[in-house]
């Protein structure tokens, strides 16, 4: 037996999000008899970075020198395989646990096949896996033992990837196999191996699962290269005799040929509204041509398509469409109605339905370009990184017309001269549904349909600590007030730009929150004024809640408890002020979801500053923070001053909640998990200030405050409003 059984093939493109996992996923099975190639074909992400930071004695990286494409890269790392097999693992796919033991147990058991042939599960956002729908073929196939295609030809119409099977080098040497450049190259190559095989096995078991992406995936993509498969489908029947064998495989190949151009056709997304008359003509003259004497057999809706298409009838195809339709038509038409008849016994409903029918109308209205909208925390506030590039645009850009939705009934208030439009407004549906750009640290309305022409910058409000977006799926005790991860991908569905501070953020968002956008690494404006550094604004805080010279201002920021919007202070505030030092004067904001009662009436030494407009002039103003999984944390450690950490709940919100890192392990300060802990913490101030200039805190800043530098907002603007 040679020193490496099996090279595992993962080709490289930009898949920062998904790649620790996949590598994971096989390295953690990687024996002495394992080998895995990393195949970087140039990624712009950040992904050779995740690579570099693997030191495994199993992965080996091969960096190409350009970017050549899935299948070329794929080839470089055939050329780069020691193993007797070849495997395929997309780099954001996943190994199954076990899988390397059972592919070798069935390999032994089968006499060392040229090809085993395993099964795939469909890996949705919600971790859920949808074994492969035609799993029966791989059941008979392994029931079978060891056969050709023509034994087996109904295995034809099992999905062929290349990654759903194991390769004999030598197989791959006598046939010459290599990838094509282009779209599908995985045709060309799984039928000359099916057709070609002296000897194919099965394997009953769910080995790789393949993920569902939301967006990146080329075959979601809109485009003229999908007539790469006609390419590809002619080299299967040029480079393999297809005639000699039996007329039951040349039927199951027609069948799948057919089957696999009609997806393309019928999947809406891929090919562009010109091009679908011409793949139609394409598809019946390949129909045609490739027609073997014997059809395979089909249901009748299946026989009338392929009937037309071989016709080249583009009109009857369409009434079928048509046909088809009615159903999912009537289906609507009887939503409409009950619909409309909830919005006349519900309140909310009526409310609902007069905003659809104020943007529809307001949708007949041109795009403005000039026309900007900024929302904050649901038209909460003007504040946050919405408030800092409105603040630089309308410096730099006095063309602009720049408007804010602000919802009266929420206690916000704006800065003098801000146009602010109430969201139950029709001047406020007209701004949404005809600006150029739209900028929101949260999301607009289930109403909001981006158009042609708009373009939505999703600033995001913080640092994700605690678990967010699709995977609170995993916590349904998080999730309890929020159900609806099918309505937030179809808000992500409207975003562009969505800005990021650092890159561990990026990641954590393009996970939790995919979407086709594209992501800004550029920092939080926002952070910008506490990079910088604005005396003036701490003076003018201190002095509105009458702080003393000398007085030492702790600013206490605790995030809220999941199902529950009360404001419930884990910190004993009675206790704080009995306890702080004499010249402390301890600032308390809650959570902008939350109530919060009472804080101020506890005297000049705790005050309630929840409905200060701006969070950033409290970071300034204040010499230390105490927090315990707010966002706060991230953004005050631009300031450099001390940061306390209280969690006494640190296990339980960990168990309900989740969190992408161990904060007992890295955080920027002291952490507590009681308050004794807590008050003996303040009062080392010494303690606070060595912490604050220690090397956690550095590396903390370092990864958590990346991009933020104090020119953030410059930047933004540079990028999305550049000077004529």
């Amino acid at each position: 037996m040679p020193t490496t059984t099996f090279s595992v093939i993962v080709p490289v493109y930009n898949v920062r999000v998904f790649l620790a996992e996949c590598l994971d996923s096989v390295l953690s099975q990687a024996g002495d008899d394992v080998e895995v190639i990393a195949v970087d074909d140039r990624s712009t992400d950040g992904s050779a970075d995740i690579l570099r930071s693997y030191e495994h004695p199993a992965l080996r990286t091969v960096l190409l020198p350009e970017n050549v494409g899935l299948g070329r890269a794929r080839n470089a790392g055939i050329e780069a395989a020691r193993g007797e097999y070849l495997l395929f693992l997309d780099s954001d796919d996943v190994l199954a646990d076990g899988a390397i033991d059972a592919i070798r147990a069935r390999i032994e058991a089968t006499g060392r096949p040229e090809v085993l042939h395993y099964d795939y599960a469909r890996l949705y956002w919600d971790r859920g896996a949808v074994r492969n729908v035609k799993a029966d073929l791989l059941r008979r196939g392994e029931a079978l033992g060891v056969f050709t295609i023509d034994a087996f030809p109904g295995l034809l119409q099992n999905f062929n990837s290349a990654w759903n099977k194991a390769y004999r080098r030598d197989l791959v040497d006598r046939l010459g196999l290599r990838f094509l450049p282009g779209y599908y190259e995985d045709i060309s190559w799984t039928m000359r191996v099916m057709l070609e095989a002296r000897s194919i096995a099965c394997l009953d078991r769910v080995c790789l699962l393949y993920r569902q992406r939301v967006s990146g995936s080329i075959l979601r993509s809109r485009t003229d290269k999908h007539f790469d498969a006609f390419d590809q489908w002619t080299r299967v029947y040029e480079e393999n005799d297809v005639a000699a064998h039996t007329p039951a495989v040349q039927a199951a190949l027609y069948d799948y040929m057919l089957g696999q151009l009609r997806t393309v056709f019928d999947a809406g997304g891929r090919l562009p509204a010109s091009s679908r008359r011409r793949w139609y003509r394409q598809m019946g003259a390949v129909a045609r041509e490739r027609k073997p004497d014997v059809v395979p057999p089909a249901h009748r809706g299946k026989r009338l398509r392929r009937a037309a298409a071989e016709r080249d009838l583009w009109a009857v195809d369409r009434a079928l469409d048509a046909v088809r339709a009615v159903p999912r038509r009537a289906e609507l038409g009887a939503g409409r109605v009950r619909t409309a008849a909830r919005a006349v016994a519900v309140p909310e409903a009526r409310e609902e339905v007069a905003r659809r029918v104020r943007f529809r109308s307001a949708r007949k209205n041109a795009v403005d370009q000039s026309l900007v909208v900024f929302s904050a925390y649901w038209h909460r506030s003007v504040s946050c990184n919405p408030y800092a590039i409105y603040e630089e645009l309308a410096r730099r850009r006095p063309d602009l017309r720049l408007v804010w939705g602000l919802d009266p009934r929420l206690g916000g208030t704006a800065p003098d001269g801000v146009d602010v439009l109430d969201p139950r407004s029709d001047e406020y549906w007209l701004a949404v549904a005809t600006a150029g750009t739209l900028v929101n640290n949260v999301n607009f309305e289930m109403t909001f349909q981006k158009r042609p022409g708009q373009r939505f910058l999703q600033t995001q409000h913080g640092t994700p600590l605690k678990s967010m977006g699709l995977d609170l799926h995993q916590y349904p005790q998080a999730a309890a007030g929020f159900t609806d991860f099918a309505g937030l991908l179809r808000r992500i569905s409207q975003w562009d730009y969505l800005l990021s501070s650092n890159r561990f953020s990026t990641l954590v968002w393009e996970r939790c929150m995919p979407g086709h956008y594209e992501t800004l690494e550029l920092g939080y404006p926002r952070n910008d004024v506490l990079v910088r550094g604005d005396d003036a604004r701490a003076l003018r805080v201190r002095e509105q809640y009458g702080v003393a010279d000398g007085q030492r201002v702790v600013l206490y920021a605790p995030t809220m408890r999941d199902g529950d919007d009360a404001f419930r202070s884990p910190w004993d505030l009675d206790r704080a002020a009995s306890s702080l030092a004499d010249d402390d004067v301890l600032l308390v904001r809650g959570h902008y979801l939350t109530t919060q009662d009472g804080p101020a009436a506890r005297g000049r030494r705790v005050i309630d500053v929840r409905q200060h407009p701006s969070v950033e002039d409290l970071y300034l103003a204040a010499d230390v923070l105490v927090t315990d999984y707010s966002s706060t944390m991230f953004d005050f450690a631009n300031t450099g001053k001390p940061i306390v950490i209280y969690a006494p709940d640190y296990d339980e919100y960990r168990r309900t909640r989740g969190m992408y890192f161990e904060l007992r392990d890295e955080n920027a300060g002291v952490f507590t998990e009681d308050e004794g802990a807590l008050h003996d913490a303040l009062a080392d101030r010494a303690a606070l200030v060595a912490a604050a200039e220690g090397a956690a805190y550095r590396a903390f800043r370092d990864r958590f405050c990346e991009f933020d530098d104090g020119h953030a907002a410059e930047r933004v603007v540079d990028l999305l409003f550049p000077s004529s």
